[in-house]
């Protein structure tokens, strides 16, 4: 378990948590059999959800793999937020009373498609971050976030923390949830290379980084290198949900980890192939940083 301070007051509310079961799915879909792995999905989210989990990550693209040939061969496996799989997903959320944040092409009303994660509450909402440092694969099929952002709405800017926002990037399309009382965000595979993201991450002291992946196997230590990312927060925790095996011409790294920041400590991790979901009770920790101070 995580060993974080408690007797907190970060929400009065009664929906606040001390302890935070959180939920991190290692999950390899198949385009050729996409709405099987769909099916799949929704089976294990509602497992999750029978097991109590409030916060659950799965990987980025969960369901259609990553790599494609063209625009078309993704446009055949993408989602909209309020189409039938969302709808699936967001009455399971709401059922269970957990948070979901799931890995998807979403396919804008436009037909534009992005590589995005859908966020569905436990009170019904639904949310949508488009990535936003692309990998050279994604220009194939997706557009870039940075230039079409979701606008966000005013619970969920940097102002409502009574944080600044930087002068270089006055609308970081990076949102802050309040998800049981704990500061989240979502940051997709090669945001976490970003230093905007990072930035961002440490000064709005997030509680939990919600990071669907499809980290590609370089041949080093993926846990050290994350672990060396985020290693300037000081009440972080990491929640990588990682595919596997060969996706293309690429082989991913597998290695799903709950990775607390600092000091660095390693709470779950998976093996490298295979499918699990990982599952770890996390204690609240007392804010350290002030939230006043602007991101430069």
């Amino acid at each position: 378990m995580n060993s974080k301070a408690s007797n907190h007051l970060h929400d009065s509310s009664d929906s606040a948590l001390d302890q935070l079961l959180v939920g991190l799915l290692q999950y390899k879909g198949d385009r050729a059999s996409y709405r099987h792995s769909c099916d799949r999905l929704i089976e294990i989210i509602d497992s999750a959800g029978k097991q109590g989990v409030k916060l659950l990550v799965t990987p980025e693209c969960s369901c259609s793999e990553y790599t494609f040939t063209s625009k078309d061969e993704a446009l055949s496996v993408s989602e909209q937020i309020d189409g039938e799989l969302a709808d699936h997903i967001s009455g399971l959320a709401q059922h269970h009373q957990m948070w979901c944040v799931v890995g998807m092409i979403e396919q804008a009303s436009d037909h534009e498609l992005f590589n995005a994660a859908f966020i569905f509450s436990a009170d019904g909402s639904r949310y949508c971050y488009r990535k936003r440092l692309l990998f050279d694969a994604d220009h194939i099929w997706s557009e870039s976030g940075d230039l079409n952002p979701i606008k966000l709405s005013t619970e969920l800017q940097l102002s409502e923390y009574n944080i600044n926002p930087p002068v270089s990037d006055p609308f970081p399309p990076y949102p802050l949830f309040n998800i049981f009382g704990w500061r989240v965000t979502v940051g997709i595979c090669m945001d976490l290379n970003d230093s905007r993201f990072l930035k961002f991450c440490e000064i709005a002291a997030v509680d939990l980084i919600a990071f669907p992946t499809n980290w590609i196997d370089e041949g080093h230590d993926v846990l050290s290198y994350w672990a060396y990312l985020i290693q300037d927060m000081k009440r972080a925790t990491l929640l990588a949900a990682n595919s596997y095996g060969a996706d293309g011409a690429f082989t991913l790294s597998g290695r799903s980890a709950i990775l607390q920041a600092s000091p660095p400590t390693l709470y779950g991790v998976a093996p490298s192939d295979g499918d699990y979901l990982i599952t770890c009770t996390l204690d609240y920790i007392l804010p350290e940083l002030p939230l006043d101070e602007e991101l430069t």
